[in-house]
């Protein structure tokens, strides 16, 4: 059944249909909004203020540990209303909820044969990759994950729909620029240049054609380059350091230094083992892929590389290198490559239906959103924090926020918590712009480098408040690191404040 067939859909399932999906992305953007904070969200809506607020960039201007594409979109979105950590999250929300709508898409379009089932089908299926353990940690948080992914699958499923033939060109230059975007977004995701350059050039068509397509890719990935590419060549050295060098080697003697158990080579290696046998519905993922898999190449045999579902695989590789290489590893850097499975399952269910040789059940589906369900149930937020904006977590930053600009005026205001002071329009101290990040691997830096690279230590933190005395000193939000702030603070006789949740503001006399 096709078109024609959808077509007959009565108008109540179609209503259905909406509905769900509408009831799926509104709980989807309230568990996000109403979430605490992650320190990793710092550093992105940060480096968006200051550079919609004051013009300064990522790498000369103030240390930033990540590729800067998220920094240009925060700061383009920031000038549109003062809501930092709820718009930051709106967008990331947004990404996460048009890559559900990109499965709910994928699954019809690949399981035609179901006719009008096809579309309930997509709807479930939805679902149950909203409530998988990855998806529900890292999708909507102000940080460096759902763009990138949800470019990447949709490139990724964009070549893979035409496989074994060659796109158009504008499809492309489509996958090029997402690709771009990705990459220059979070710079795990470089390595899938590779497998996308490879697909392209191993599709059936000429070379001529071939080399084309591969240049298009490539060169409308380089225009969403642009931004890394000029702060390359502004800072070039800063640029270098804050990417490679900081990750590689100067975290890596931190982690060495206060939890060597992390960053050992056995554990590292075990990790993602850990986080799958952890998790019920990601055992279920890895194993429906497995047999999906299985049954495409004893069905394809020796035409297995023809397989839509098989160059959807190719990729996965080098997302878990791109998971793999930070050290120490968290469980949001596995968070692609749960996608990246889940999306092959769809194309890989189409073909063994096309077969006419494999016979669709839904109890594998059904089971599998049973498992996530119970899965999810166990830390479901409290009724009454959903229904209740006021207890949503980006709105308690924001009130916050300005509660703190009420006593610090415009600032500066030091903290390592910069989220804090700029919801209420303060300024900070863009040297501290990473939260704690900069600040705790300062002891590994000597005096010269950190002023190259533009960190500040507790042993030069006098003398570079001296010029600029902060009107205000969070504290309580990073409290293994706060020390030398509250010793300055009492040094200089600044009054404390207690804020809500144990925080402390210490106001200027």
């Amino acid at each position: 059944m096709d078109k024609r067939n959808d077509a007959l859909l009565p108008p109540w399932q179609r209503v259905t249909l909406i509905s769900g999906f509408v009831l799926l992305a509104a709980m989807v953007t309230v568990g996000c909004l109403i979430r605490p904070l992650n320190r990793d969200e710092h550093q992105f809506v940060a480096a968006g203020a200051l550079l919609a607020r004051t013009g300064a960039v990522p790498y000369s201007d103030y240390p930033f540990f990540h590729l800067p594409n998220l920094a240009f979109i925060y700061a383009g979105l920031f000038l549109t209303n003062g809501y930092l950590l709820l718009t930051a999250r709106a967008f990331n929300i947004g990404c996460a909820i048009l890559l559900l709508g990109c499965f709910v898409v994928i699954t019809v379009d690949r399981l035609s044969s179901l006719g009008g089932k096809r579309w309930f089908a997509g709807l479930i299926y939805a679902c149950v990759v909203a409530l998988t353990p990855l998806f529900r940690f890292t999708a909507g948080r102000a940080w460096n994950h759902d763009l990138p992914t949800l470019a990447t699958a949709v490139a990724a499923a964009l070549i893979a729909r035409v496989w074994p033939k060659s796109p158009s060109l504008a499809v492309s230059a489509l996958c090029g620029s997402l690709f771009g975007i990705a990459a220059g977004t979070r710079i795990s995701f470089v390595p899938l240049a590779l497998p996308f350059l490879l697909v392209l050039l191993l599709a059936r068509d000429s070379w001529q054609a071939r080399w084309q397509r591969a240049a298009i890719f490539a060169g409308c990935a380089a225009v969403f380059l642009l931004p890394a590419f000029t702060l390359f060549a502004k800072s070039p050295q800063r640029f270098i350091f804050d990417n490679l060098t900081y990750n590689r080697e100067l975290n890596l003697k931190y982690r060495e230094t206060t939890v060597p158990d992390e960053v050992a080579p056995g554990n590292k290696v075990l990790f993602p083992l850990r986080q799958v046998i952890k998790s019920p519905s990601s055992i279920a993922v890895i194993a429906i892929a497995l047999y999906l898999g299985l049954s495409v190449s004893a069905l394809k045999r020796r035409q297995v590389l023809t397989s839509t579902g098989v160059v959807i695989f190719a990729f996965v590789p080098f997302l878990l290198l791109g998971a793999w290489l930070p050290n120490p590893s968290y469980r949001q850097y596995y968070y692609p490559v749960i996608i990246f499975l889940l999306l092959a399952l769809p194309f890989m269910t189409g073909e063994l239906l096309a077969s006419r040789r494999w016979t669709w059940h839904w109890w594998p589906l059904l089971l599998f959103a049973i498992i996530s369900l119970a899965e999810a149930s166990q830390d479901l937020p409290a009724p009454r924090r959903v229904v209740s904006p006021s207890r949503w977590y980006v709105f308690i930053a924001h009130k916050n926020g300005h509660r703190i600009a009420r006593v610090a005026g415009a600032g500066p205001v030091l903290t390592l918590a910069p989220i804090a002071a700029l919801e209420g329009k303060a300024a900070i101290y863009k040297e501290f712009a990473t939260g704690p990040f900069a600040w705790r691997t300062t002891p590994f830096l000597s005096l010269e480098d950190r002023r190259r690279y533009g960190f500040i230590g507790p042993e030069e933190l006098p003398a570079y408040l001296n010029n600029r005395p902060p009107k205000a000193i969070l504290t309580g939000y990073e409290v293994d690191f706060e020390e030398p702030f509250v010793e300055y603070a009492r040094k200089h006789l600044y009054r404390p404040e207690q804020l809500l949740r144990r925080k402390v503001s210490w106001i200027q006399p």
